[in-house]
């Protein structure tokens, strides 16, 4: 975009109409302080237009102008001209700062992310921030904080959306990010030999992968079933169903607001994001992978990131323990968001109560609850055939106008 006083006023109106109002404040600010140059604006306002492209979200975002916009203060030069000594001062400066060590590290990832965009068409680190260190607290997470799978099958049960059900389902399942999800296409899913499905997911920390769905097939097919651009391969797989923004590419805050939305419907006191998913799922994933194909499938590079998603549950250590002494394990409890494959064959999702296919019921509380239905409209039938017989003549009469 080339750098014009009143293409940033129309800028700021298209943002202010997307985006929350804080981020075009930010906006202004930075448009309108004359210390920053013209090309450091043009810049800052380029990057972060090509990360909501991507889908960053409107929080992420925010933080972009207002970090970068304190940055180029400090660097008084324009961003395309700066060397590495400029950059090593600017991250001293960072470091010696008061902001919070993770505040520090967030920023000097922004840094980073921007000049990775700038000169390494967004693909590879510049020589300029290669050496950049980032230090970051990972807080503890007691047991209690962590989602459970009572907790995904109470949100899975509460929403009667098709389209919701299978974010959910496919967050729990797979654990991918947020950006990932968001920017997954029909036609980046593929079928394997067995019926389960594969998604091949994109993201710029590590490439693409493919990540292999189980439990959210159910819940996926159905959607897929219902979308309404499923003929076409270039569609989002999660689209916007909002008038504004009809069968438009999902925001990272509109997954995040559905999120909060359904968990409020039941009161869930825990954090709902998609990280927390995500943590959900790697650490299911935990008991029975290795630290190696959990940084396969979630993506990771670092093995110390494992340690910081994954919660060890303390049944299973026991059964390890046992195990080592020869002494008989304790019986791990299946799973809940397990598929429920029927009599006839075909696969349902943990939450139907009735199969997609026959009709037949799912478990037995459906069927003892359709049997004591049964029993009592044949004790109304019966009572009502004691006080009036004729009706039997009548239904006879009835089956044989039906047979001709």
């Amino acid at each position: 975009m080339k750098f014009m006083e009143n293409e940033i006023v129309i800028d700021a109106a298209e943002i202010l109409y997307k985006v929350h109002s804080k981020t075009n404040r930010e906006l202004v600010l930075l448009t309108e302080n004359k210390a920053i140059s013209k090309k450091n604006k043009e810049l800052i306002i380029e990057f972060t237009e090509y990360k909501k492209f991507k889908g960053l979200s409107d929080v992420r975002i925010l933080k972009y102008f207002n970090r970068l916009r304190l940055m180029v203060l400090k660097l008084n030069k324009d961003l395309d001209k700066v060397n590495k000594k400029d950059i090593e001062t600017l991250v001293i400066q960072i470091n010696n700062s008061n902001l919070s060590t993770n505040s520090k590290g967030e920023d000097l990832a922004i840094l980073r992310l921007f000049y990775k965009w700038l000169k390494g068409n967004d693909k590879k680190y510049p020589k300029e921030v290669q050496d950049i260190t980032i230090r970051r607290e990972t807080k503890k997470r007691a047991p209690s904080e962590i989602l459970t799978e009572e907790d995904i099958l109470a949100m899975l049960n509460v929403t009667s959306s098709v389209r919701n059900k299978a974010m959910i389902s496919i967050l729990a399942d797979s654990g991918v990010r947020v950006g990932e999800l968001v920017n997954v296409h029909i036609s980046n899913i593929s079928y394997t030999d067995d019926g389960l499905i594969q998604l091949m997911v994109e993201t710029g920390k590590t490439g693409g992968r493919r990540v292999l769905l189980i439990p959210s097939v159910p819940y996926l097919s159905t959607w897929l079933n219902h979308h309404p651009l499923k003929d076409d391969p270039k569609a989002h797989l999660f689209i916007s169903l909002d008038k504004r923004n009809h069968y438009g590419q999902l925001s990272h805050s509109s997954v995040n607001m559905m999120l909060h939305k359904i968990a409020k419907k039941i009161n869930l006191k825990k954090a709902v994001n998609p990280h927390a998913f995500r943590r959900f799922s790697a650490t299911s994933s935990s008991s029975f992978m290795s630290d190696s194909l959990l940084m396969m499938r979630y993506g990771w590079t670092k093995r110390q990131t494992v340690s910081s998603y994954t919660f060890l549950n303390p049944k299973e250590a026991d059964n390890s323990y046992r195990k080592g002494f020869g002494k008989q394990e304790l019986k791990v409890k299946e799973s809940q968001l397990q598929s429920v494959v029927c009599i006839c064959k075909a696969v349902n999702a943990p939450t139907n109560d009735y199969c997609n296919n026959c009709g037949k019921p799912l478990n037995l509380r459906v069927a003892l609850s359709l049997e004591n239905k049964r029993i009592k409209i044949d004790e109304q039938m019966n009572n009502l055939i004691e006080k009036k017989p004729e009706i039997l003549d009548l239904l006879a009469k009835m089956i044989k106008e039906i047979d001709k």
